[in-house]
């Protein structure tokens, strides 16, 4: 990478003590985009690639932090599509902040479910919040190839 590209690319991020998070443009995705040669880049795959030197042009890349701003390498990994999906948070309305776990306000308990596959897995009803996350999470260990955590 040239000096020009280089710290123009990085005079957008904001070094935290864990993500890095980009300052600049972001898609429609919440991703970050950066011009190279008048295309539109993902600042995260560049970053990736400025680091490990890899060709990623087949692969995806997961964030591991769930942060879609964040350009840190060593909170990307390549996998395919499938272990990108499996790595989602819980939704943004959900009243639990685990994911695969929401309330039933009719039966008043937490409810345990699991999507793999097109198939859901529906594992029960809880008393506690953790309780059913703890399922959701064994059910994806048991499930899923890329699984980080609750």
């Amino acid at each position: 990478m040239n000096i020009d590209l280089d710290s123009r690319f990085w005079s957008k991020v904001d070094k935290t003590e864990s993500c890095w998070n980009w300052t600049a443009c972001l898609n429609e995705a919440g991703y970050g985009m950066f011009n190279v040669n008048r295309q539109a880049k993902r600042a995260h795959r560049l970053s990736y690639i400025f680091h490990y030197n890899e060709d990623i042009t087949n692969k995806e890349l997961d964030h591991i932090c769930r942060n879609r701003k964040c350009v840190n390498p060593e909170h990307l990994r390549t996998c395919n599509r499938k272990q990108n999906s499996e790595n989602v948070p819980s939704h943004k309305d959900s009243l639990s902040i685990y994911r695969g776990v929401s309330f039933n306000k009719r039966k008043g308990k937490w409810v345990a479910q699991v999507c793999h596959n097109y198939q859901r897995y529906q594992l029960g009803y809880f008393d506690s919040e953790l309780d059913a996350a703890k399922a959701a999470e064994n059910k994806r260990n048991e499930l899923f190839t890329h699984n980080l955590e609750v």
